[in-house]
């Protein structure tokens, strides 16, 4: 309120009014006067973020740990690809078995079955005949994930797989990890896919890049890194339980 009324102010004052790079003011300007609460939108989009981010990066981790031959190759990438880059962009990117396991992770275990949530604004006839009413909710199946002709043994999980997709021609960028595609819709697809999928794909790396580093970790026994269902979700075994020890790391990351 006490923006709007700035702003206000400055008009009335033929000053130039003033403008914010943040998420309040972006959603200002997009609402088109439409009344919303921005507590509640900051609210929304903080409980979006963090709960996408933390059920991705605590499936990786149950994956690795039900998968322990990965961590060594995983530590030698972070500490070569940190040591020559430190952390930047070029150094992030560079992470690409990380980057091939994220992607395999968010294609085994999903966090949902359901993508591209919408609501009809006009009545849509589908080339089969189908039509989808006015209104109604739809959204888009993301079965194409465990399709036996897209990938080699889909069911299982392998942690190399989008590596070596790089290496295919044509597939250099639709392997990585923040790509959107109709056979990769971790994300959503198109003009609406997740804006925010590079950020989160660079919080997660930097954060398995201290887990990995910094600690050994261990699935106790008989912990599961199997997904619970709840309706179109698949929440990470909330239940499962890890030994945490700390390690000497190879290279002193924090100082980078």
């Amino acid at each position: 309120m006490n923006r709007r009324q700035e702003k206000r102010d400055a008009l009335e004052a033929g000053r130039p009014v003033p403008k914010y790079d943040d998420a309040i003011d972006w959603a200002d300007e997009e609402s088109s006067q439409f009344k919303y609460d921005p507590a509640t939108l900051q609210l929304g989009l903080a409980g979006a973020a963090m709960h996408t981010t933390t059920d991705l990066l605590s499936k990786t981790i149950l994956e690795l740990l039900a998968q322990p031959e990965l961590i060594p190759a995983l530590r030698s990438e972070i500490t070569e690809v940190l040591r020559t880059h430190g952390w930047t962009k070029v150094g992030l990117y560079n992470l690409k078995l990380m980057d091939s396991i994220l992607k395999e992770t968010q294609r085994v275990k999903p966090i949902q079955m359901i993508t591209m949530q919408r609501i009809a604004d006009a009545e849509i006839r589908l080339s089969d005949g189908t039509v989808i009413p006015k209104g109604a909710k739809c959204a888009v199946t993301n079965t194409s994930r465990l399709d036996a002709s897209l990938y080699e043994n889909p069911e299982r999980f392998d942690g190399y797989r989008f590596l070596r997709m790089r290496n295919d021609p044509g597939k250099e960028n639709s392997a990585q990890f923040v790509a959107t595609s109709v056979d990769s819709l971790g994300f959503g697809h198109g003009l609406h896919a997740c804006p925010g999928r590079f950020f989160a794909a660079n919080e997660v790396k930097v954060t398995l890049c201290h887990l990995i580093l910094k600690y050994d970790l261990e699935l106790i026994q008989e912990a599961s890194s199997q997904v619970f269902w709840h309706g179109f979700a698949l929440n990470v075994n909330q239940e499962a339980k890890l030994r945490v020890r700390r390690r000497k790391e190879e290279i002193d990351i924090d100082s980078l």
